[in-house]
């Protein structure tokens, strides 16, 4: 006798819905905080670099904010109760330094420059931090992935280069034809970081992870 198909938990997708949007907000707020003090002394890959790093940093924050407090981690977070949180701790921690470091650098490197108002030094050594705490996870995390992980990984790792190649080509055209300016290096790294965030979450869409558990 086949069982009925679970039927997926609406409260919980509100509630993560809700704190998206609020992550969201945050984030263009702060841009919008920041827009007036930095228009016109950085470029426009300057401004879409500091947009990611918002995202990534603010989605670090939530996730650290839901494993400090479970009950909050079990209501926003996709996980079925506590145990499963504790279970997914080790996992979720890595991905939460990566994303707070990365958010952080990416900002930084955003806000540094001839114009800009970080060291240029501070912003690279933290983004050479950044890329080195990222091999390190990616590295260590590894093992602790089950089949069903790897498989997302790997599937986030190839819609991320469909994305890129996508964006950059179509770029690059346009740029010959004279129809748009070249990308500048702020920007093709915006593409990357951004273009990585994209293939998680249709990596994981597309294994039906992005639906809350019952």
């Amino acid at each position: 006798m086949k069982s009925a198909p679970a039927q997926p938990n609406l409260r919980k997708a509100a509630l993560q819905m809700a704190g998206g949007g609020v992550v969201g907000l945050i984030g263009a707020l702060s841009v919008s905080a920041l827009l007036p003090e930095i228009r016109g002394t950085i470029a426009p890959g300057a401004v879409a670099l500091l947009g990611v790093g918002m995202i990534y940093g603010l989605i670090g924050l939530m996730v650290g904010l839901g494993l400090v407090l479970p009950r909050v981690g079990v209501a926003l977070l996709n996980v079925a109760d506590r145990e499963d949180l504790a279970e997914q701790r080790a996992v979720l921690t890595r991905s939460v330094i990566t994303c707070v470091a990365l958010g952080g650098a990416l900002m930084l490197l955003a806000l540094s420059g001839p114009t800009g108002r970080v060291p240029d030094t501070l912003a690279a050594g933290a983004m050479i931090a950044a890329v080195i705490v990222m091999a390190a996870v990616t590295v260590t995390q590894w093992p602790l992935y089950d089949e069903l992980m790897r498989g997302v990984s790997m599937e986030a790792a190839a819609a991320m280069s469909t994305i890129v190649s996508v964006v950059v080509m179509s770029w690059a055209m346009l740029s010959h034809f004279g129809r748009t300016g070249p990308m500048d290096p702020l920007g093709l790294i915006a593409v990357l970081a951004g273009s990585l965030l994209l293939g998680t979450f249709i990596a994981a869409g597309r294994r039906g992870l992005m639906m809350p558990p019952q």
